[in-house]
């Protein structure tokens, strides 16, 4: 697109070389940096990120997903220099406090949790505490709550919740678009962007029939004569 750019401003066009190699690297984030600084392999761990430390006191595992009454959410019980982080982790346990539960951490001092240096043991038992709060709780409970108090905590929805996204619905993002050959509409996506000077975006048409637009494609695009285009379609081509 940059070309393309280029080309329309200065009339000249470019060799562009892309490399699908070195656009993989580029989705792996810092795990080249973790590598180069600490010699660490960075991996995958499921629902759990992976925090490299140098030995000792070695990597640690924190967990981010953790099973609810009825699915799953994100959630994160950390502090440290971040504020935010140490408000919306008082939060979540406050609200477990007002259940009894996590108990354990009601004076605990997230400000000083310092995540270079503390145990896996800590770690594991204060999430321990959290997940056992979180079973006792839907996704809906737990993230009317997270929007009123400032916690980081989502859920993670499932395909059926996202169409039936009440945000979603009221942003107005999906557009029903009719199907004449089905006998119904079908729910499409909108767009994301709204802005004041451009109507609401809606799906110009129903996706294509296969073969819909071969007159306008291979005789006014390609320049195709009817003859043969006849000649095309008697053996198979199109």
């Amino acid at each position: 697109m940059i070309a393309l750019y280029h080309r329309e401003l200065t009339g000249e066009g470019q060799w562009v070389d892309v490399s699908i190699q070195q656009a993989v690297v580029l989705t792996l984030m810092n795990a080249a940096e973790i590598w180069d600084i600490y010699r660490i392999n960075y991996r995958a761990t499921g629902p759990k990120v992976f925090v490299p430390r140098p030995t000792p006191p070695g990597p640690l595992f924190a967990r981010l997903i953790y099973p609810c009454k009825d699915g799953y959410v994100f959630a994160q019980l950390a502090g440290g220099a971040q504020a935010g982080v140490v408000a919306s982790s008082k939060a979540l346990v406050e609200m477990a406090n007002r259940d009894g539960m996590m108990l354990e951490l009601k004076d605990y001092d997230w400000a000083m949790l310092d995540m270079a240096t503390v145990s896996q043991e800590e770690v594991d038992r204060n999430e321990k505490l959290l997940g056992e709060f979180l079973l006792t709780k839907t996704k809906a409970e737990l993230f009317d709550e997270a929007v009123r108090k400032a916690i980081l905590l989502i859920p993670v929805n499932t395909p059926k919740e996202i169409v039936e996204s009440p945000q979603l619905a009221f942003r107005k993002f999906w557009v029903d678009v009719e199907h004449p050959e089905l006998g119904e509409a079908i729910t499409y996506p909108g767009w994301p962007i709204k802005m004041s000077e451009l109507p609401p975006y809606k799906p110009q048409r129903r996706a294509p029939l296969i073969g819909e637009h071969n007159q306008e494609v291979y005789t006014k695009e390609l320049g195709i004569s009817s003859e043969q285009m006849a000649l095309l379609q008697a053996n198979g081509v199109i």
